[in-house]
């Protein structure tokens, strides 16, 4: 009997102590992660058929600086003197490019001509080696173009500014400022590269502001300076993140 006793208050000890722990147990809330709001885009366009959504960053986490000043004269020597192979050379005025046919295209420039509006200067700006092409820089009389030349074929296309590639080489953007003057585009173009051809997807001409500097951050994702105007006419300028759909 007395066996049975001390079991009996053996247990209820037991499950008073369990009842009393489970009392006391609380929960920290401040150990629960919360849950982070979802970024909202303030702005989107759309380009062919793929849409942008434009997200406001960290100025902190901005990639660029300021860009230094380059002289294009001392550049375009720099890179002539490094291609080896001779494909591009500058006679006087005029640019030769040799293709790999043989073919040659000459691009001549008229830096002083008889009328201003003739006025045409084209400078070499590189190989880009990812999309096989000649970058050429063309000034005219109240305008600016940028020439692809295809290294193969001579194919040529007038894009808004330098590719900005994407990291898997699929893609290239184009950018161009120009919210004062309105003589040059102002927006964004897009390209796809694939199996050596370059097939224009679409392009967005900004109101309201425009792309300064660019870089893609993946396949899908793209870093950009936001350029608007104040009442005074003084740039603003922000990071914003670009991701394509």
């Amino acid at each position: 009997m007395k066996k049975h006793l001390l079991l009996l208050l053996l247990t209820i000890s037991i499950s008073a102590c369990h009842q009393k722990t489970a009392g006391n147990t609380t929960i920290d809330s401040t150990a629960i992660p919360k849950a982070q709001p979802a970024p909202i885009a303030t702005d989107t366009f759309q380009m062919g058929n793929k849409n942008f959504l434009v997200y406001d960053i960290d100025p902190a986490e901005s990639p660029f600086t300021e860009e230094p000043p380059v002289d294009s004269d001392s550049a375009e020597l720099t890179l002539l003197h490094h291609d080896i192979n001779g494909h591009i050379k500058r006679l006087g005025d005029s640019l030769i490019i040799t293709l790999e046919n043989g073919r040659h295209i000459v691009l001549a420039s008229n830096i002083h001509p008889e009328h201003d509006d003739s006025y045409t200067e084209y400078t070499y700006t590189g190989y880009l080696s990812d999309i096989k092409q000649y970058g050429i820089f063309a000034t005219y009389y109240e305008s600016i173009d940028f020439l692809l030349v295809d290294q193969s074929t001579g194919v040529t296309t007038h894009t808004w500014g330098a590719p900005i590639i994407s990291p898997d080489k699929k893609y290239f953007l184009c950018s161009s400022y120009d919210l004062e003057a309105d003589l040059t585009a102002n927006g964004f173009q897009l390209y796809s590269y694939q199996n050596g051809t370059i097939t224009p997807i679409g392009e967005i001409a900004l109101d309201n502001w425009g792309p300064g500097q660019v870089k893609w951050i993946d396949n899908n994702t793209f870093v950009a300076e936001h350029i608007s105007l104040d009442s005074t006419m003084n740039k603003v300028i922000k990071p914003v993140k670009i991701v394509m759909q």
